[in-house]
């Protein structure tokens, strides 16, 4: 299956994985400041919008995803943090999802 894959497809993988990273840690710090700024806010307003959210379900599940997030990424930080490592250290699709596994694999409760 490996085979399949073309380089150009790995490094999209790699830069999309990168991205959603720098999103995560970006939703962290906005959870714990307690604030979105009113840009950020203002994009997401009309993002949700156009998926048809209500504005109080909006609210709601702003909310929740960063909880969510926050917790996740507090619960597996280490696994987050091999993950990163990887990444920059150029490693394959393959070895980061090693990386993944090999971090949860004590996890219990997944």
């Amino acid at each position: 299956m490996a085979e399949d894959v073309s380089p150009e497809q790995v490094d999209l993988l790699k830069r999309q994985l990168e991205w959603e990273r720098i999103a995560r840690r970006q939703a962290e710090d906005i959870a714990e400041r307690g604030i979105l700024r009113l840009y950020e806010r203002q994009q997401l307003d009309r993002l949700l919008r156009a998926l048809g959210f209500t504005q109080a379900k909006a609210d709601s599940q702003v909310r929740w995803a960063v909880l969510n997030v926050v917790t996740l990424l507090r619960r597996h930080s280490a696994a987050h943090d091999a993950l990163a490592a990887g990444m920059v250290q150029g490693k394959s699709v393959a070895e980061c999802v090693a990386i993944i596994e090999s971090a949860l694999s004590s996890v219990t409760d997944i």
